[in-house]
């Protein structure tokens, strides 16, 4: 991922492309994430058929995901963390991998395809809320079987039940606590990540929106079209990526734990806000410079579904703790209730290293598609007669030869040294 991310920053993007194909033709749980890595590069190196063929690929692992048995006993997740488990996607993943699809569509002269996939691209938006209450509900059903399992499998104390439930709701309404979630993660443990507190706004993506509409005001499925305009969408910089830090689950919180535990100890991702690429943008046209307004923050959805996924994460973190730490309480009473010396250093070995197991094992799941963009602009302007538009992206201008017809024009600016990306096509007045 640090290769791929200094290819896209600088521009080298048919060089960023080949490592997260290669991985992702190889299958396994991370396929669905490297496939989205592949298939944006492709899409910036021009691509626009193996970006299409790829995104293809990545939505057949969505619809493998929907149908897998959720009933799988996973007990190697209790055992480490939600790495283990295979990349399913974010619900903005799966619409921003429709609308890449359109666009792509578009360049290749397929109208129909285009409204197709902004089709798929809308329902996908509308079913959000719908998507991720279901996905909590698995999650959660999931966690109870892997709790209960790893604590039959390894003589723990068990998770779950009054103790894990009474944990989890102590942990979460401890202030100190919630004081380091909040400082680490910029996560209220009282209010985010939960559905029902999640305004419209937070999840609705503008940019999909603002080009549906666009479109089906072009082709005239809304009306009568307009004659000779031309529409300006602009990406840029990156989205927030994931990385790790920890935190010990505070002994306090765990009142039976008393002299047995050796490690408590959570690992947890938080997100990593980058740079825009250039602070504002304009567009010429006939002697006339127009700016450009901003019509989406991407790192707001890319907080709001952060948010949904960590308070689960939380939740299954601290009962990863909670069951690591009955194991180790198991072998502590035991050891103390057996007075052979040689025994008890035994256990006492064990005891030692299964903590540093639980240490050694416990990271967060930091997988996230991170070449969405940061912002997105928008302009509607009349098509200049001479047919010149120029996109201003700082110091970077993209003069465009824009043919009769309403025209939609896509810039994307991953970072100040990289160049724009240009795709555009036009349909007939």
């Amino acid at each position: 991922m640090a290769d791929y991310e200094a290819n896209v920053l600088v521009g080298k993007f048919a060089e960023a492309a080949v490592e997260p194909a290669a991985k992702a033709d190889e299958g396994g749980k991370d396929a669905l994430c490297w496939q989205l890595h592949a298939a944006a590069a492709e899409r910036l190196a021009g691509n626009n058929d193996e970006a299409v063929r790829r995104f293809d690929l990545a939505e057949d692992l969505f619809i493998d995901f929907e149908h897998r048995s959720k009933a799988v006993d996973t007990t190697a997740s209790m055992m480490t963390g939600d790495y283990i488990l295979p990349y399913a996607g974010e619900g903005q993943d799966r619409v921003f991998t429709c609308l890449y699809k359109a666009i792509d569509f578009g360049v290749l002269g397929k109208p129909a395809a285009v409204r197709t996939e902004l089709n798929r691209a809308m329902l996908h938006q509308q079913n959000w809320r719908a998507e991720r209450s279901a996905e909590i509900a698995a999650a959660d059903a999931k966690l109870e079987r892997d709790a209960r399992s790893y604590a039959q499998s390894n003589g723990a104390r068990q998770p779950t039940g009054s103790n894990a439930v009474s944990t989890v709701s102590r942990a979460f309404g401890d202030a100190s606590f919630s004081a380091a979630i909040r400082a680490n993660a910029g996560f209220d443990t009282a209010r985010d990540g939960r559905l029902d507190l999640i305004a419209d706004d937070d999840f609705t993506n503008a940019y999909l929106v603002r080009v549906n509409e666009t479109f089906r005001r072009y082709v005239g499925d809304s009306g009568s079209k307009p004659h000779d305009m031309v529409t300006v969408f602009v990406e840029d910089g990156m989205c927030p990526k994931r990385e790790e830090w920890r935190i010990d689950l505070p002994t306090i919180l765990i009142p039976w734990v008393n002299r047995y535990v050796q490690y408590a100890g959570m690992a947890l991702p938080k997100l990593v806000y980058r740079n825009a690429a250039v602070t504002a943008y304009s567009v010429s046209g006939a002697g006339t410079c127009y700016p450009m307004v901003e019509i989406q923050d991407v790192d707001r959805l890319v907080k709001t579904e952060f948010d949904v996924y960590f308070r689960g994460a939380l939740t299954r973190e601290i009962i990863r703790a909670v069951a690591r730490v009955g194991v180790q309480i198991a072998l502590g009473a035991v050891r103390d209730s057996i007075s052979d010396d040689n025994t008890r250093l035994a256990l006492t070995l064990v005891q030692l290293g299964t903590a540093a197991y639980s240490f050694a094992t416990t990271d967060a799941d930091i997988r996230s598609w991170t070449t969405l963009p940061k912002k997105v602009y928008m302009l509607d302007l009349p098509r200049p007669a001479d047919g010149v538009v120029t996109v201003n992206c700082g110091l970077e201008q993209i003069r465009l030869n824009v043919q009769p017809g309403n025209t939609m024009v896509f810039v994307r600016k991953t970072s100040s040294a990289a160049p724009s990306v240009v795709k555009m096509f036009t349909l007939p007045n």
